[in-house]
């Protein structure tokens, strides 16, 4: 399968947003309250969680695939910190695009699934990096 080694050419995330929750909601205060912290996204315990197969894909390709991405992200723990900082601090992946399309060259599958699958590989990547800094 050549489309995922592709894959592993480029590294990163999408970025993440957090939502804001409001302290007191409900509350008949007139009292002004102030906005709560942001909930911090915790780390992920390998960037392959939570990804989804596409279909068409053989089991022994994704554990392969799997493999090959997990492999990839081991490099952060080498990188150096100004290296992982701007994998914490990046969130456009134009190689992202291009390695759904080589992924869909695969039978049976589609950009859409392979964009869904990177989109939480990048994720899951970004949040590593990011937790490595803290």
């Amino acid at each position: 399968m050549k489309a995922p080694n592709k894959m592993m050419i480029a590294v990163g995330s999408l970025a993440l947003t957090a939502t804001t929750l409001l302290a007191g909601c409900g509350s008949k205060s007139s009292e002004a309250t102030p906005a709560a912290e942001p909930a911090a996204a915790e780390a992920p315990t390998s960037v392959t969680d939570g990804m989804v197969k596409p279909a068409g894909v053989s089991d022994d390709q994704w554990t392969k695939l799997l493999g090959q991405l997990a492999d990839a992200a081991a490099g952060l723990s080498s990188a150096t910190p100004e290296e992982v900082a701007t994998q914490c601090e990046t969130s456009d992946r134009p190689e992202m695009a291009a390695a759904a399309q080589e992924g869909a060259a695969v039978e049976g599958t589609s950009v859409e699934e392979w964009t869904a699958a990177l989109t939480v590989f990048y994720a899951n990547y970004q949040l590593l990096a990011c937790s490595m800094i803290e």
